[in-house]
C-alpha cells in the first residue's frame, strides 16, 4: 500500500500533471478542435490554428518533460554522493537538552500522579506548563 501511495504521489506532482495536461490538450485541440465551440464561435475551426495551438501545447509539454528529467538527474546525482557526518549546531544541542528535560519531567509527573482514578490527562493545565 505504501508503494502505491508513493507512486501516486510521484505521478500527481504539479509538474507531472501539467506535462500530461499539455499533451492531452494538444491532442484534443488537434483532433477535436473543429467541434469545440460555444454560441456559434469555433476558435479552432481552421486547420492552421489547430496545428499551431497543438504545437505550442506539445512544446510546453516537452519543456516540462525536460525540466522533470533535469530534476530527476539532479536528485539522482545528489543521492549518489556520500554524505559527510556533521557536528550538531548549538541550537540543535540546546533543543535536544530541552527535549530530554521535558521528557524527564513528564516521566516524573506520570510516576507521582499515578493511582486509582488519577490519570495524567486529569492534571490541571498549569502543572503541565
Amino acid at each position: 500500500m505504501k508503494t502505491f501511495i508513493k507512486t501516486l504521489s510521484k505521478i500527481f506532482r504539479p509538474l507531472t500533471v501539467a506535462m500530461i495536461l499539455c499533451v492531452v490538450l494538444a491532442g484534443l485541440v488537434y483532433f477535436l478542435g473543429h467541434k469545440l465551440g460555444m454560441r456559434g464561435i469555433y476558435p479552432f475551426k481552421g486547420d492552421g490554428i489547430r496545428f499551431w495551438v497543438s504545437l505550442v501545447l506539445m512544446l510546453m509539454g516537452a519543456i516540462l518533460l525536460i525540466v522533470h528529467i533535469w530534476q530527476w538527474v539532479v536528485a539522482w546525482k545528489a543521492g549518489r554522493e556520500p554524505k559527510e557526518p556533521r557536528e550538531p549546531t548549538i541550537e540543535e544541542l540546546e533543543a535536544k537538552a530541552m527535549d530530554d528535560t521535558f521528557a524527564a519531567a513528564v516521566r516524573m509527573i506520570r510516576n507521582r500522579w499515578s493511582g486509582k482514578g488519577r490519570r495524567i490527562y486529569g492534571l490541571p493545565w498549569y502543572l503541565m506548563l
